[in-house]
């Protein structure tokens, strides 16, 4: 049988499935040897029983998904057996989007009216300094919307550039509001909607949206809002009534600022899920915002055992913004500080808190002697930690100690030098890589 250029591609993207097909033992796969991309080894034959056209539909399923849309639509040219899992409705449940180019106007916009019925999981990317792609995005996020028979469960957009100057998103943000809004009566609905990520979207929330969600998805149990805009208008009124309405909500990952007492209160009401997992991420402007009161803290601690708070703060929070949000009856598991300024203070205040709970902790800050004998305290006494990492460099000697007390961590970052942090913005990035730059010319200490 002569192999086709599309099922070489999928042979390529097959590579990494062999355990599954070592479970089958009745599977082939036959290669010409000649073909310089493909592995020798792999080229001859693999369980000579079958030709490619005789794939089963849940190997040729699991291939598919890791295929992009276009690649899909060619694959299904190939043969009749490769046509009909493209149309298989399996293949559809979970699905991405991409929209990188302007030139990339994907074959698979075409589909939607065909597989809208049977998407559950849907990831949109797209890079929004090209207003095509924000439109393409839009048309996906509307053909949901007005989708007859609606099976939607998941959502999530990432946006995967930086925003152009004077970006506000308001194409897609109208395109998410009829999504979220009272739907047509005439829309069959499958399942509801269960997890939002918003988090990777640049743009900045209000109210309007989040009222929207609260009221027309009270199935919802994810909501996930903490992206990086420079703010956020949502109000702790809005969030208050999204928790007391989405009542099956066991995750809420958001800014500091949007939470007050009540919203938090609302969560220990009777007749609704317990939240597992709450994240919080503190900026600046948090400083002017009423702090959530100790009395709260130990009535969510008592009310709800399992829960599971994270503190994040970012570069823009001031020292003492930390020490006032920083409370020992906080269930805290995951800590991230981020500040240009000494943090040994705040270390301190960390292991005296919070080291039997702590998991999780990132620190990017100014390294100093005694920034090092704190984080050797924390390594000390901290006996649940699990993650860590440090951006700043240390002495090998500070190294080697704080390994010998956390032998047990799963993930770690620890250097000698200074490392740069993904999540700061390129002006902090950049203030970074150029006094390591003097530093090596010795014009810096």
């Amino acid at each position: 049988m002569k192999i086709k250029p599309q099922q070489v591609h999928c042979f390529k993207t097959f590579l990494p499935l062999r355990e599954e097909l070592d479970k089958q033992k009745h599977i082939t796969l036959s290669l010409p040897a000649s073909d310089a991309d493909v592995p020798v080894t792999m080229a001859k034959t693999y369980y000579i029983q079958h030709q490619w056209d005789q794939l089963p539909r849940h190997i040729l399923l699991i291939i598919f998904t890791h295929l992009s849309p276009n690649d899909r639509v060619s694959g299904s040219l190939t043969c009749r057996n490769w046509n009909a899992c493209f149309n298989s409705p399996g293949l559809w449940r979970n699905f991405s989007f991409h929209f990188e180019k302007p030139e990339d106007k994907p074959k698979i916009l075409s589909c939607l009216e065909k597989y809208d019925s049977v998407l559950r999981v849907v990831q949109i990317h797209l890079n929004p300094r090209h207003e095509l792609n924000c439109t393409n995005a839009s048309r996906v996020l509307t053909h949901l919307a007005r989708c007859k028979q609606r099976s939607l469960e998941t959502l999530s957009i990432h946006f995967t550039k930086g925003n152009p100057l004077f970006f506000k998103g308001l194409d897609i943000l109208s395109s998410l509001a009829e999504l979220f809004g009272p739907p047509n009566p005439e829309i069959k609905h499958h399942s509801f909607l269960k997890e939002i990520n918003l988090s990777e979207m640049s743009v900045t929330f209000d109210d309007k949206l989040f009222n929207l969600i609260s009221a027309n998805h009270p199935y919802l149990e994810v909501m996930n809002m903490q992206n990086n805009s420079l703010t956020c208008q949502v109000t702790p009124t809005c969030i208050e009534n999204f928790i007391r309405k989405c009542k099956r909500l066991r995750k809420l990952i958001t800014f500091y600022k949007c939470i007050s007492d009540d919203a938090l209160c609302a969560l220990l009401e009777r007749g609704r899920e317990q939240i597992r997992y709450l994240s919080l991420l503190c900026k600046m402007e948090e400083k002017y915002h009423k702090l959530i009161s100790v009395n709260t803290w130990v009535n969510l601690k008592k009310c709800l055992p399992d829960l599971r708070v994270a503190l994040l703060f970012d570069h823009t929070s001031d020292r003492q913004q930390i020490r006032d949000i920083l409370c020992p009856k906080i269930p805290l598991v995951e800590l991230s500080m981020r500040s240009l300024t000494e943090l040994h203070e705040e270390v301190d205040i960390v292991v005296n808190y919070f080291s039997r709970s702590l998991e999780i902790f990132t620190i990017s800050t100014k390294r100093t002697d005694r920034l090092e004998q704190a984080l050797i305290n924390l390594a000390a006494h901290s006996m649940n930690l699990k993650v860590f990492h440090c951006y700043c460099g240390l002495r090998e000697s500070t190294i080697k100690t704080f390994l010998e007390f956390q032998p047990h961590l799963t993930d770690y970052t620890l250097s000698i030098t200074d490392l740069e942090d993904s999540t700061l913005p390129p002006l902090f990035t950049g203030r970074f890589a150029h006094v390591q730059a003097m530093k090596e010319m010795g014009l810096f200490e």
